[in-house]
């Protein structure tokens, strides 16, 4: 059992470093916060990001904010190529969320001096950079994003597509407002606006869907994929800033391999470390423990990204990870998605055929 640290640094300024630095500043900590030098961004913030299940509000709580407030709009229903299926979806103004939690906090751009805390939070994302290498393959994605402006296209529907080892999505933000961005690997998927293209989102002149647009920012990011089992050491008791260093939230996996959601993952682990801050032995334990459903999704992701297909348990697993994030899929909807695949020549029929496919 270790003291409570009275000078921590938090290293990195995204949704779970600046709710660590309201709730900790609340406790009466000293408490400084770092990030890399403002990016060049329209937002401010790398990447935006938007969509989260109702989960947020749980663990919003006890941030002194009104969760409710960040909300840019509500969705019920998301688009499988082609599918319609019922959801409860949130899309999050992340940029406001992280402004007022930081409140004017000022940002140090310098490096973590060695020497002056008692404690480190890595809070970085995929950079994790004050961590040492993770324990297993870190499995890293990228991924680009934009924000566009469109009067002629509705703004209702999630719509979300499909490509070999990624997917590009459309979030509906109001008011005629877009988020549309792709995530793959580019050894399976090859370039990442040519996969908007492929799904049918932007025209060879940047038109969606052959609507007329205006982009408002965009940016590219890397997230990973790599689960907390894999994404170990959690702690590392010793650094170069003379201090234990403790990772939160991305820093050490908490985004789900399958659906690449990592915004109310960080808010819970968040509470997870606060929860265990004096105990980082029970702290990584909790991570890996309320996580553990992310060890299964990450052997889905390493079958497809190997060419192999799936058992019935992990179509299960990929039916319950839609509904954590509030997507209601059915036996229909999958085997759509599925005709889609097979249409597109993404998968083979011989790849649904049970049997060994370690081979392939």
């Amino acid at each position: 059992m270790q003291d409570v640290p009275k000078r921590i640094a938090i290293a990195g300024a995204g949704v779970a470093g600046s709710l660590l630095y309201r709730a900790l500043t609340d406790l009466g900590r000293t408490v400084d916060i770092y990030d890399l030098p403002h990016r060049r961004t329209a937002c401010g913030i790398h990447s935006c990001a938007w969509g989260v299940s109702a989960d947020f509000f749980r663990w919003m709580q006890g941030a002194r904010a009104d969760p409710a407030a960040y909300i840019a709009n509500r969705i019920t229903r998301v688009d499988f190529g082609g599918q319609t299926v019922p959801a409860e979806i949130y899309l999050l103004d992340k940029p406001r969320l992280i402004r007022e939690l930081l409140d004017g906090a000022p940002i140090r751009s310098t490096p973590i001096p060695a020497g002056w805390y008692d404690r480190v939070l890595d809070c970085t994302g995929a950079a994790r950079a004050y961590l040492p290498p993770t324990m297993e393959r870190d499995v890293l994605c990228d991924t680009i994003q934009m924000r566009i402006y469109s009067s002629d296209f509705p703004d209702d529907t999630i719509q979300l597509r499909y490509w070999k080892v990624g997917y590009c999505w459309l979030f509906p933000l109001g008011n005629h407002r877009f988020h549309l961005g792709a995530g793959g690997f580019p050894k399976q998927c090859g370039d990442l606006h040519q996969m908007l293209e492929s799904a049918g989102f932007l025209d060879g002149n940047d038109r969606m869907a052959g609507c007329r647009t205006e982009q408002i920012c965009g940016c590219e990011s890397t997230i990973r994929l790599t689960g907390p089992l894999g994404a170990r050491p959690h702690v590392a008791p010793d650094s170069p800033s003379g201090c234990p260093v403790w990772g939160v939230g991305e820093s050490i996996g908490t985004v789900s391999p399958i659906s690449g959601e990592g915004i109310t993952h960080a808010l819970q682990c968040a509470a997870l470390y606060l929860a265990h801050e004096r105990d980082a032995r029970a702290y990584s334990e909790a991570v890996v423990r309320e996580f553990s459903r992310m060890a299964k999704e990450r052997g889905i992701l390493e079958k497809a990204m190997t060419g192999r297909w799936f058992s019935l348990s992990e179509w299960r697993a990929i039916q319950q990870n839609a509904a954590r994030m509030g997507i209601r899929v059915g036996v229909a909807e999958i085997l759509a998605v599925l005709r889609e695949l097979l249409r597109h020549r993404w998968i083979r029929l011989a790849d649904l055929i049970p049997g060994d496919q370690t081979a392939r």
